[in-house]
């Protein structure tokens, strides 16, 4: 079995849960739908609808123009559930298949550490003299290109 991070369980409270039927039950009386302006729940808004609800292709969030902040499903669950979103994210998680937890862990394990480490080439003493001819106007950029490429 999958021990779930906490980052994980957050994302996966994200996407399988529905932000307006969250909001709904928060405020049975809100107007909260996807794509049409709402009083953001997260602040006292009371004249101007100050948010809208965007639904993508992973998740549900919701924008409040007044604060410029964007507010996901573990946001409302937490601040007007008050509610772990942590341990909804568990219980959510364990009742995945284990091959499903196998597949949600694949599809979002996308790291910064995946990316190629590009080793910095030596420079050598004509680069050096090349580029402060350059600096000092004594060449044109295209030499300077020439002698770096070289370089490589």
């Amino acid at each position: 079995m999958i021990k779930p991070s906490p980052e994980l369980l957050k994302l996966l409270v994200n996407q399988k849960m529905s932000l307006v039927k969250i909001l709904k039950k928060a405020n049975p009386s809100g107007l909260y739908e996807v794509g049409r302006p709402i009083y953001c729940p997260f602040h006292e808004n009371y004249h101007t609808p100050a948010a809208v609800i965007y639904d993508d292709k992973d998740s549900q969030r919701l924008w409040c123009f007044s604060e410029r902040k964007m507010y996901y499903v573990s946001d409302a669950i937490n601040l007007l559930l008050n509610q772990n979103p942590y341990d909804i994210g568990l219980i959510l998680w364990n009742r995945l298949t284990p091959l499903e937890q196998q597949q949600f862990v694949d599809s979002h394990s996308h790291s910064s550490f995946d990316v190629p480490v590009v080793e910095k080439t030596k420079v050598t003493k004509e680069f050096e003299e090349a580029k402060l001819k350059f600096r000092y106007g004594q060449t044109d950029c295209i030499s300077l290109l020439k002698t770096y490429i070289l370089n490589l």
